[in-house]
């Protein structure tokens, strides 16, 4: 629902749209990594393909394991934190003004002036708000409706920095 200057939306955080924004949020900030698991697949076919080698596959399996602990592992510890707080599941209001956001959840009340925003990125599954010094706000772009996800995007421009892509069609969750 928007009026002049002001939108507000309703929506609902389950654990694996929470769990898919923050992977694929490492998977950008950090992408470089990837080369480490993918060095480590290399390291190992090479040490099977030519046993008594220099090279065991022993290191290539600890560099497999070092990037699915970053890549999974760490997503998957945030999305549970995520799931122990009180209001996770139930219905969020989200309020974005000239002035900042709010978020009502499970009788919590979180206000952030555009100062503690650090950026928001765009995926095809949700917004992530990133916060100042840490944390962050997930909107599932699901069930918003497009008039909402356009307003959200015109009144997030000029605040805060990030990839916000308009015209993009949300991936339908039903």
């Amino acid at each position: 629902m928007s009026d002049s200057g002001v939108v507000t939306v309703r929506y609902r955080v389950t654990g694996s749209v929470a769990f898919i924004a923050l992977a694929k949020q490492m998977v950008r900030s950090a992408g470089l990594m990837l080369l480490v698991p993918a060095a480590g697949v290399y390291v190992t076919g090479w040490a099977l393909l030519h046993p008594g080698g220099e090279v065991g596959a022993g290191s290539g399996l600890l560099m497999v394991g070092l990037g699915v602990v970053f890549f999974l592992g760490m997503p998957l510890a945030q999305t549970r934190a995520l799931m122990r707080e009180p209001g996770f599941g139930g219905e969020m209001v989200l309020r974005i003004t000239d002035a900042g956001m709010e978020l009502k959840s499970g009788g919590v009340k979180s206000r952030v002036d555009w100062k503690g925003v650090r950026r928001v990125t765009e995926m095809r599954e949700a917004l992530v708000m990133h916060l100042k010094p840490a944390g962050f706000w997930i909107v599932p772009k699901g069930r918003l409706s497009a008039e909402d996800l356009e307003a959200m995007r015109a009144l997030l421009q000029p605040h805060v920095r990030g990839n916000l892509r308009a015209g993009k069609k949300p991936r339908s969750t039903s």
